[in-house]
Protein backbone atom coordinates (compact mmCIF):
# COMPACT_ATOMS: atom_id res chain seq x y z
CA UNK A 1 0.00 0.00 0.00
CA UNK A 2 0.96 3.83 -0.39
CA UNK A 3 0.71 5.63 3.34
CA UNK A 4 -0.81 8.31 4.43
CA UNK A 5 2.26 10.14 4.02
CA UNK A 6 2.50 9.58 0.34
CA UNK A 7 5.50 7.82 0.68
CA UNK A 8 5.25 3.74 -0.64
CA UNK A 9 5.36 0.94 1.88
CA UNK A 10 4.36 -1.92 0.07
CA UNK A 11 4.73 -5.61 -0.37
CA UNK A 12 8.33 -6.01 -2.29
CA UNK A 13 7.08 -8.46 -4.38
CA UNK A 14 3.08 -8.08 -5.43
CA UNK A 15 1.49 -10.07 -7.85
CA UNK A 16 -0.32 -8.21 -11.04
CA UNK A 17 -2.24 -5.25 -10.11
CA UNK A 18 -3.17 -3.96 -6.61
CA UNK A 19 -5.50 -1.46 -4.99
CA UNK A 20 -5.28 1.19 -2.01
CA UNK A 21 -5.52 4.73 -0.78
CA UNK A 22 -2.86 7.83 0.19
CA UNK A 23 -3.47 11.36 0.66
CA UNK A 24 -6.94 10.78 0.17
CA UNK A 25 -7.01 9.02 -3.48
CA UNK A 26 -7.38 5.62 -4.30
CA UNK A 27 -4.38 4.43 -6.54
CA UNK A 28 -3.90 1.17 -8.25
CA UNK A 29 -0.22 0.11 -8.76
CA UNK A 30 1.58 -2.48 -11.11
CA UNK A 31 4.48 -3.78 -12.13
CA UNK A 32 5.85 -2.42 -15.34
CA UNK A 33 8.08 -5.09 -16.38
CA UNK A 34 7.73 -8.61 -14.76
CA UNK A 35 10.16 -11.08 -14.62
CA UNK A 36 12.75 -8.23 -16.04
CA UNK A 37 16.13 -10.35 -15.45
CA UNK A 38 14.55 -13.21 -17.23
CA UNK A 39 13.97 -11.17 -20.14
CA UNK A 40 17.36 -9.58 -20.29
CA UNK A 41 18.81 -12.84 -19.64
CA UNK A 42 16.53 -14.15 -23.08
CA UNK A 43 17.22 -10.95 -25.06
CA UNK A 44 21.24 -11.28 -24.80
CA UNK A 45 21.72 -15.25 -24.34
CA UNK A 46 24.04 -15.29 -26.69
CA UNK A 47 26.34 -12.62 -24.93
CA UNK A 48 25.67 -14.58 -21.58
CA UNK A 49 27.73 -18.00 -21.52
CA UNK A 50 27.60 -18.11 -17.83
CA UNK A 51 24.40 -16.19 -16.93
CA UNK A 52 23.27 -12.97 -16.35
CA UNK A 53 24.35 -12.99 -12.14
CA UNK A 54 27.77 -14.21 -13.43
CA UNK A 55 28.12 -11.29 -15.98
CA UNK A 56 27.10 -8.76 -13.14
CA UNK A 57 29.47 -9.73 -10.66
CA UNK A 58 31.96 -9.67 -13.30
CA UNK A 59 30.72 -5.85 -14.19
CA UNK A 60 30.86 -5.30 -10.50
CA UNK A 61 26.96 -4.40 -10.84
CA UNK A 62 23.92 -4.84 -8.25
CA UNK A 63 22.12 -8.13 -10.11
CA UNK A 64 19.08 -6.89 -12.39
CA UNK A 65 16.03 -6.70 -10.88
CA UNK A 66 13.13 -9.26 -11.21
CA UNK A 67 10.54 -6.97 -11.38
CA UNK A 68 11.63 -3.68 -13.01
CA UNK A 69 9.41 -0.65 -12.38
CA UNK A 70 6.38 0.14 -10.17
CA UNK A 71 3.44 2.23 -11.75
CA UNK A 72 1.52 3.55 -9.38
CA UNK A 73 -1.24 5.55 -10.83
CA UNK A 74 -4.06 7.72 -8.59
CA UNK A 75 -7.79 8.08 -9.33
CA UNK A 76 -7.86 11.74 -8.01
CA UNK A 77 -5.10 14.49 -8.09
CA UNK A 78 -2.49 14.27 -4.88
CA UNK A 79 0.19 16.16 -3.41
CA UNK A 80 2.93 14.13 -2.14
CA UNK A 81 5.36 14.19 0.88
CA UNK A 82 7.95 12.02 -1.00
CA UNK A 83 11.35 13.77 0.74
CA UNK A 84 11.98 15.66 4.11
CA UNK A 85 13.39 19.42 4.37
CA UNK A 86 17.22 17.49 4.24
CA UNK A 87 16.07 16.01 0.71
CA UNK A 88 15.90 12.34 2.62
CA UNK A 89 13.10 10.39 0.62
CA UNK A 90 11.16 8.03 2.94
CA UNK A 91 12.64 4.48 3.79
CA UNK A 92 9.30 2.89 2.45
CA UNK A 93 9.74 4.60 -1.13
CA UNK A 94 14.04 3.69 -0.88
CA UNK A 95 12.52 -0.20 -0.20
CA UNK A 96 10.67 -0.09 -3.08
CA UNK A 97 13.49 1.64 -5.66
CA UNK A 98 15.28 -1.16 -3.99
CA UNK A 99 13.06 -3.61 -5.11
CA UNK A 100 11.83 -2.46 -8.54
CA UNK A 101 14.16 0.25 -9.91
CA UNK A 102 12.26 2.96 -11.35
CA UNK A 103 9.09 4.04 -9.26
CA UNK A 104 6.50 5.89 -11.45
CA UNK A 105 3.35 7.71 -9.72
CA UNK A 106 1.08 9.61 -11.99
CA UNK A 107 -2.10 12.13 -11.16
CA UNK A 108 0.73 13.36 -8.58
CA UNK A 109 2.81 16.33 -7.84
CA UNK A 110 5.30 16.74 -4.85
CA UNK A 111 5.21 18.91 -2.39
CA UNK A 112 7.49 21.83 -3.06
CA UNK A 113 6.42 22.54 -6.85
CA UNK A 114 9.50 24.86 -8.02
CA UNK A 115 12.08 23.72 -5.95
CA UNK A 116 14.00 21.67 -8.46
CA UNK A 117 16.27 22.52 -11.84
CA UNK A 118 15.25 22.34 -15.34
CA UNK A 119 17.42 18.98 -17.12
CA UNK A 120 16.85 18.27 -21.18
CA UNK A 121 18.45 14.94 -21.36
CA UNK A 122 19.93 13.98 -24.69
CA UNK A 123 18.36 11.59 -26.91
CA UNK A 124 19.13 7.96 -26.29
CA UNK A 125 22.34 8.94 -23.70
CA UNK A 126 21.82 5.98 -21.21
CA UNK A 127 23.57 7.48 -18.18
CA UNK A 128 23.76 8.11 -14.31
CA UNK A 129 23.09 11.64 -12.96
CA UNK A 130 25.34 11.48 -9.76
CA UNK A 131 29.38 10.02 -9.56
CA UNK A 132 29.96 7.77 -7.44
CA UNK A 133 30.75 9.58 -4.42
CA UNK A 134 28.12 11.54 -3.93
CA UNK A 135 25.58 11.53 -1.31
CA UNK A 136 22.24 12.25 -3.53
CA UNK A 137 22.11 9.31 -5.27
CA UNK A 138 18.54 9.44 -5.62
CA UNK A 139 16.97 11.37 -8.89
CA UNK A 140 13.42 12.48 -9.36
CA UNK A 141 12.00 13.69 -12.07
CA UNK A 142 8.62 15.61 -12.22
CA UNK A 143 6.18 17.16 -14.52
CA UNK A 144 4.43 20.09 -12.27
CA UNK A 145 1.47 21.03 -14.44
CA UNK A 146 1.21 24.36 -12.80
CA UNK A 147 4.78 24.97 -14.93
CA UNK A 148 4.21 26.62 -18.30
CA UNK A 149 6.64 24.86 -20.00
CA UNK A 150 6.03 21.07 -18.34
CA UNK A 151 2.01 21.75 -18.58
CA UNK A 152 1.56 20.29 -21.95
CA UNK A 153 2.08 16.35 -22.90
CA UNK A 154 5.64 15.93 -23.66
CA UNK A 155 6.93 14.63 -27.61
CA UNK A 156 10.14 12.98 -25.86
CA UNK A 157 9.90 10.16 -23.12
CA UNK A 158 12.62 9.35 -20.45
CA UNK A 159 13.54 5.77 -20.24
CA UNK A 160 15.07 3.43 -18.30
CA UNK A 161 17.00 0.48 -18.08
CA UNK A 162 18.65 -1.72 -15.33
CA UNK A 163 22.54 -0.96 -15.20
CA UNK A 164 23.56 -4.89 -17.16
CA UNK A 165 21.70 -3.67 -19.95
CA UNK A 166 23.87 -0.66 -21.29
CA UNK A 167 26.90 -3.03 -20.84
CA UNK A 168 24.67 -5.73 -22.84
CA UNK A 169 23.71 -3.69 -25.44
CA UNK A 170 26.79 -1.43 -26.43
CA UNK A 171 28.75 -5.50 -26.47
CA UNK A 172 26.00 -6.04 -29.01
CA UNK A 173 26.16 -3.29 -30.86
CA UNK A 174 30.14 -3.77 -31.01
CA UNK A 175 29.68 -6.97 -32.52
CA UNK A 176 30.51 -8.80 -29.30
CA UNK A 177 34.18 -7.13 -29.07
CA UNK A 178 33.33 -4.71 -26.13
CA UNK A 179 35.20 -5.26 -22.73
CA UNK A 180 32.48 -6.90 -20.60
CA UNK A 181 34.05 -6.55 -17.60
CA UNK A 182 33.90 -2.32 -18.47
CA UNK A 183 30.98 -0.57 -17.20
CA UNK A 184 30.80 3.00 -17.36
CA UNK A 185 28.50 5.84 -16.74
CA UNK A 186 27.41 6.30 -19.80
CA UNK A 187 26.38 4.72 -23.13
CA UNK A 188 25.06 6.01 -26.26
CA UNK A 189 23.53 2.88 -27.45
CA UNK A 190 20.11 1.82 -29.22
CA UNK A 191 20.39 4.17 -31.70
CA UNK A 192 19.84 1.86 -34.95
CA UNK A 193 17.72 -0.50 -32.78
CA UNK A 194 14.09 -0.99 -33.41
CA UNK A 195 13.93 0.63 -29.97
CA UNK A 196 10.12 0.59 -29.85
CA UNK A 197 9.97 -3.48 -30.20
CA UNK A 198 11.80 -3.29 -26.56
CA UNK A 199 9.67 -1.07 -24.75
CA UNK A 200 7.83 -3.01 -22.20
CA UNK A 201 10.13 -5.43 -22.41
CA UNK A 202 14.35 -4.76 -21.95
CA UNK A 203 13.48 -0.87 -21.74
CA UNK A 204 10.89 0.91 -19.46
CA UNK A 205 9.08 4.36 -21.03
CA UNK A 206 7.88 6.96 -18.88
CA UNK A 207 6.43 8.84 -21.84
CA UNK A 208 5.02 12.03 -19.43
CA UNK A 209 2.15 12.06 -21.67
CA UNK A 210 -0.93 12.13 -19.22
CA UNK A 211 -3.29 14.62 -19.71
CA UNK A 212 -2.91 18.37 -19.56
CA UNK A 213 -3.30 18.84 -15.55
CA UNK A 214 -2.12 15.92 -14.00
CA UNK A 215 1.14 15.42 -12.66
CA UNK A 216 3.90 13.02 -13.27
CA UNK A 217 6.96 11.82 -10.94
CA UNK A 218 9.37 9.69 -11.38
CA UNK A 219 12.48 8.33 -9.36
CA UNK A 220 15.47 5.96 -9.28
CA UNK A 221 18.64 5.04 -8.08
CA UNK A 222 21.58 6.16 -9.84
CA UNK A 223 23.08 3.05 -8.51
CA UNK A 224 20.98 0.21 -10.33
CA UNK A 225 19.72 2.41 -13.32
CA UNK A 226 20.39 3.75 -15.93
CA UNK A 227 18.17 6.46 -18.00
CA UNK A 228 18.09 8.52 -20.93
CA UNK A 229 15.51 10.74 -23.25
CA UNK A 230 13.70 9.14 -25.98
CA UNK A 231 13.56 11.72 -28.74
CA UNK A 232 9.72 10.61 -30.46
CA UNK A 233 9.85 13.63 -32.61
CA UNK A 234 13.76 14.67 -33.41
CA UNK A 235 12.28 18.01 -35.29
CA UNK A 236 10.50 18.94 -31.78
CA UNK A 237 13.74 17.47 -29.48
CA UNK A 238 13.44 17.44 -25.75
CA UNK A 239 11.97 19.80 -22.61
CA UNK A 240 13.32 20.32 -19.36
CA UNK A 241 11.82 17.34 -17.09
CA UNK A 242 11.85 18.82 -13.26
CA UNK A 243 14.66 17.31 -11.54
CA UNK A 244 15.69 17.15 -7.77
CA UNK A 245 19.07 14.83 -6.36
CA UNK A 246 17.73 13.41 -2.79
CA UNK A 247 19.14 11.17 -0.07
Amino acid sequence: MIGDDGIAALQLEPKGTFSGRAAGSPFEAKIAIPQYAARIERHYADLLPHGLKAACNALGIAPAFDNFGLIVEFEQPVELHLYDSDLVIGDDLRRAIDAFGPVVMRNAHVHERGKCQHNIFPDLRFHTDRGGSQPNQISMYTRDCSDPVQREPRTSSTIFIANAVGPLQAKREANGNAAPEDFKIRYDIFQAAPLDQLLGDIVLDQPWTASTPVGEIAAIDNRTVLHASYYRNQRAGGYAIGTRYLI
